[in-house]
């Protein structure tokens, strides 16, 4: 089973019991006391608006990571629907609602703020941290060097062009 940092706290197993605000989270025996979408549904809570950027191969990439059914999935965020519906998320044929995907996020121990954070960076070729490092490393080198980068840079970038 792969482990998981929890917010710069220590290693958990992905299916610990987690409490937030004082709720049972995830707990592997399926004894999760958040509230299933059909009732934040019923509650006034969803919003139906759909999710700006592809989530569905991230959740895929962390289902997988930790080890975890689609079926594991739909039970852990007491989703009303099938696993199935996971699969659609994971191949883009279908977006969660909003209520559904913080279902989801909480299951993996993110916020739906932070899921999305890394969907959208997981959708962009690099990620900020690595944007951060090449401009880091970049602005360590000499004139000569950067030129050498930039020129390396566009003959990498027109080999792409041709094939």
């Amino acid at each position: 089973m792969g482990m998981m940092r929890s917010d710069n706290g220590p290693l958990l197993h992905p299916i610990q019991p987690l409490k937030v605000s004082g709720r049972l989270v995830a707990k592997r025996n399926r004894d999760v006391t958040l509230p299933s979408a059909l009732a934040r549904r019923r509650q006034g809570l969803t919003d139906t608006r759909k999710m700006p950027v592809e989530v569905g191969p991230l959740i895929k990439r962390l289902r997988e990571r930790h080890r975890l059914t689609q079926q594991d999935l739909v039970d852990y965020a007491r989703l009303d629907r099938s696993s199935s519906y996971i699969s659609a998320i994971e191949t883009g044929r279908t977006s969660p609602t909003i209520a559904e995907l913080e279902a989801i996020a909480q299951v993996f121990r993110l916020t739906l703020v932070g899921l999305i954070q890394e969907a959208a960076e997981d959708g962009s070729d690099l990620s900020i941290r690595d944007k951060l490092q090449a401009e880091a490393l970049f602005g360590q080198l000499s004139d000569v060097d950067r030129s050498l980068v930039v020129d390396f840079m566009l003959m990498l970038q027109e080999r792409a062009k041709r094939k």
